[in-house]
């Protein structure tokens, strides 16, 4: 109970120490405000009653930027309150002058191309031919492959073809051939059957007198 009682007490000391020492913050805080507060309004009683803020300071007059001598100063163009206009002429006179007008004979953009002249068409011709050259190139040996490649086609397609029609031409001629010895029988048959009668007769005449003359003769 003791050592609870003693905690208590520290903590509520403390607490009493801090509103204590937020007091003394705001006091001091309150003392500079009116300070500063004091010290704004004598310096404003300070000052004479017609006193009135500096105006801007008139420009000043600025010299011909055409006659000013090569090498001088062209500083007095270049403030902020220079008019637009007198600005731009005191630099238009400023690259007029000889140390910054030289132009490098190797800047090719300076050149005047507002005039050139024609090409001829043989020069128009060769100059197509140096630019196009690989691009007509490439395009002749695509064309060149793709014909070679359809021509491959066709003649594969005709050999294809060439083949079909000499296995059917060996057909025909064996299907030909094995119906020849039917076709010589039934046509040989076909011709006895359609013999004239009479022949057939004879043929049956002859035939019983050579077996006549064949048998034996008996002797009386």
């Amino acid at each position: 109970m003791t050592s609870g009682n003693g905690l208590l007490s520290r903590w509520h000391l403390r607490r009493q120490q801090v509103a204590a020492e937020a007091k003394e913050d705001e006091a001091k805080a309150l003392l500079e405000q009116q300070a500063t507060e004091e010290s704004s309004a004598q310096i404003s009683d300070d000052l004479p009653a017609d006193a009135e803020p500096t105006e801007a300071e008139a420009p000043q007059p600025l010299p011909d930027p055409e006659k000013i001598e090569v090498g001088g100063s062209f500083a007095s163009f270049m403030g902020d309150n220079v008019d637009p206009l007198a600005k731009k002429a005191a630099l238009r006179a400023l690259w007029k002058q000889p140390h910054f007008n030289e132009i490098d004979g190797l800047l090719e953009y300076a050149l005047d191309y507002s005039n050139q002249p024609k090409l001829s068409a043989e020069v128009s011709a060769e100059l197509v031919n140096k630019v196009f050259k690989r691009v007509i190139e490439r395009e002749q040996k695509e064309l060149a492959e793709k014909e070679a490649q359809q021509a491959a086609q066709v003649a594969e397609h005709t050999s294809q073809i060439n083949d079909h029609h000499v296995m059917d031409v060996v057909d025909s001629d064996s299907a030909q051939d094995e119906a020849a010895p039917d076709v010589m029988l039934n046509s040989h048959d076909d011709n006895v059957d359609n013999l004239p009668e009479p022949l057939v007769a004879n043929d049956q005449k002859v035939a019983t007198e050579s077996i006549d003359e064949t048998q034996p003769v008996t002797l009386g």
